[in-house]
């Protein structure tokens, strides 16, 4: 039983412009050179210097193929700065408000340049919480000067009356009951008068 003759284009095909020609060794792509370097198919084509690497081989530059992964972001200090800004917004009423904005600022600043550098991954989170501590130092800035202006102007009013009134009064309630009310009397009176 003899073999099916070959297909047209295969080896050994007599109708093949090839037939009879010894077959040339062709070169895998990423195939290493005899000057070790890789060789892509368009480096046969034209060619390529000894000692460089590929112009189509990835793997002989750095970043690309096999070489050491990149160290991996460092977030750190944006997401403190978020958290840290969370907590300065949440207890703005107190000092403790305006200490934790001030440090989600200081990491915020430092996440938003680590991002600038390449180093971090997380501008945007870093940028919230720079806004947020912001926020938490102004809101404690703003009571604390509520909160002085509250003092001088209860003293324009009361001039020292109403803590002379306790002194006086000693243990006494019903006299520290007066001395309450001679002071919503003031104050009713200084109210009545800056509404004229």
């Amino acid at each position: 039983m003899s073999s099916p003759p070959p297909y047209p284009g295969q080896p050994g095909d007599p109708q093949d412009p090839r037939h009879g020609y010894p077959e040339q060794p062709t070169q895998q792509f990423g195939q290493q050179d005899r000057f070790g370097q890789g060789q892509g198919p368009y480096d046969q084509q034209y060619g390529s210097y000894p000692g460089r690497p590929s112009a189509h081989d990835p793997g002989g530059y750095p970043g690309y193929g096999a070489g050491p992964s990149p160290a991996p972001p460092r977030n750190g200090a944006g997401v403190a700065a978020l958290v840290l800004g969370i907590l300065a917004v949440l207890t703005g009423l107190f000092l403790l408000g305006g200490l934790l904005g001030l440090i989600a600022i200081a990491l915020g600043i430092v996440g938003i340049t680590r991002a600038s550098k390449g180093i971090a991954t997380n501008r945007g989170v870093a940028i919230g919480g720079l806004v947020l501590g912001v926020i938490g130092v102004l809101m404690t800035v703003a009571v604390v000067v509520f909160a002085v202006f509250s003092l001088n102007l209860f003293n324009d009013i009361d001039q020292g009356q109403f803590m002379s009134c306790v002194q006086d009064a000693g243990s006494d309630q019903t006299a520290l009951q007066q001395c309450q009310r001679d002071l919503e009397d003031r104050l009713q009176g200084e109210l009545d008068q800056l509404g004229n």
